[in-house]
C-alpha cells in the first residue's frame, strides 16, 4: 500500500516544486545541476533525498526494508520524471561543462540513494527478523569490502553491463524510456554483479557492490559524451538523434533505478545461485 502511495499520491505531490527549475530557455528541459539555477536544484535535490529517506524509513519500520527502497525509489521516479529531456538538455547547452556537471550530479545522487538504502535497510532490520537479503546491509561494513579488485572487478562488470542495457533500451529521449532503462539497466546490475563476484571470489558479493555498480554507471554516463560525439558535437548529435542510450538517462532515474531494480536484480541473481548449489548438492549424494 505505502509504495502504491508513493507512486500515485505521495510522489506527484511532493516533486511539483520542481517545476520551479529552468532552463538557460526558462523552459523545464533541465537537470538539478544543469540549467538556470543550479543552487536552486541543489537546494530541491537535497530536500528529495531527505523526503525519500524519509519516506522509505517509514515504510520499513511499518512494513519491511524492501518496501522501504521501493517507496523511496517511486519518489525518485517522479523527481526524474518531472525533470526535462537530455536530448533538449544538450541542444541548450552543449560542452563539456554540461557533461562534467552531470557526472558530478550522478555521483551526488548515487551516494545519496545508497546512504538512503542503508538507513532502510538499518531500520527496517531493527523491527523485522527475516530482512532482504538483497539489500545493503544497516552498516558501512560491507562498504570496505568494495576495496577488494575481485569485488571491484564485479562492480566494473555490472556497471558496464548496466551502461549496454541503458543504451539498448533508451532508444529515444522519452522520459518514461529513459527511466524505464535506469530500471532495467539496475536490474542487470544487480544480477551480474553478485554473479560475477560470486564465480571469481567463491563466496557471496558484498552486499553494497551491485548499488555501487550502479552508481558507477550513472558517474561514467555522462563521460561516454567526451569520447563519442565528442563534448563540441553534443548539440549536433542531440539535432539529429544519435546520442548513445547512457547519455539520454538523467542521473535522477540512475537513482531511483538503484532503489527500484537493483534488488530485484539480487534477488534473480540469489535464486538462481542458490538452486545451482541445490543441485549440486543433490548430485553429490
Amino acid at each position: 500500500m505505502l509504495p502504491v502511495l508513493a507512486l500515485f499520491i505521495v510522489g506527484p505531490v511532493i516533486t511539483l516544486p520542481l517545476a520551479a527549475l529552468r532552463g538557460v530557455d526558462a523552459g523545464h528541459d533541465v537537470s538539478l545541476l544543469v540549467g538556470a539555477n543550479p543552487l536552486l536544484g541543489i537546494l530541491l535535490g537535497g530536500t528529495l533525498l531527505l523526503a525519500a529517506a524519509v519516506y522509505g524509513w517509514l515504510s520499513a519500520r511499518l512494513i519491511d526494508a524492501r518496501t522501504g527502497t521501493l517507496s523511496a525509489g517511486f519518489l525518485l521516479a517522479w523527481a526524474a520524471w518531472r525533470t526535462g529531456s537530455m536530448e533538449w538538455l544538450f541542444r541548450l547547452q552543449p560542452g563539456s561543462g554540461t557533461l562534467i556537471r552531470l557526472s558530478v550530479e550522478s555521483t551526488i545522487l548515487g551516494v545519496g540513494a545508497l546512504v538512503i538504502c542503508l538507513l532502510i535497510v538499518g531500520s527496517g532490520r531493527g523491527r523485522h527478523e527475516n530482512p532482504h537479503a538483497d539489500l545493503p546491509g544497516p552498516h558501512l561494513g560491507s562498504l570496505k569490502q568494495l576495496a577488494n579488485p575481485q569485488v571491484l572487478a564485479g562492480v566494473g562488470v555490472g556497471a558496464l553491463a548496466a551502461l549496454v542495457i541503458a543504451h539498448l533500451v533508451a532508444f529515444n529521449p522519452l522520459r518514461g524510456q529513459a527511466l524505464v532503462a535506469a530500471v532495467l539497466a539496475s536490474i542487470a546490475a544487480g544480477a551480474l554483479t553478485r554473479l560475477v563476484i560470486g564465480a571469481a571470489a567463491n563466496r557471496e558479493a558484498p552486499s553494497a557492490s551491485p548499488y555501487a555498480a550502479v552508481a558507477l554507471a550513472g558517474i561514467v554516463g555522462p563521460v561516454i559524451g567526451f569520447i563519442t560525439p565528442g563534448a563540441a558535437r553534443l548539440d549536433d548529435a542531440a539535432l539529429h538523434g544519435t546520442l548513445l542510450g547512457p547519455l539520454l538517462v538523467q542521473p535522477l532515474d540512475w537513482a531511483a533505478g538503484m532503489l527500484i531494480g537493483t534488488p530485484i536484480g539480487l534477488a534473480w541473481a540469489g535464486a538462481a545461485v542458490h538452486k545451482a548449489h541445490d543441485v549440486e548438492s543433490a548430485s553429490s549424494r
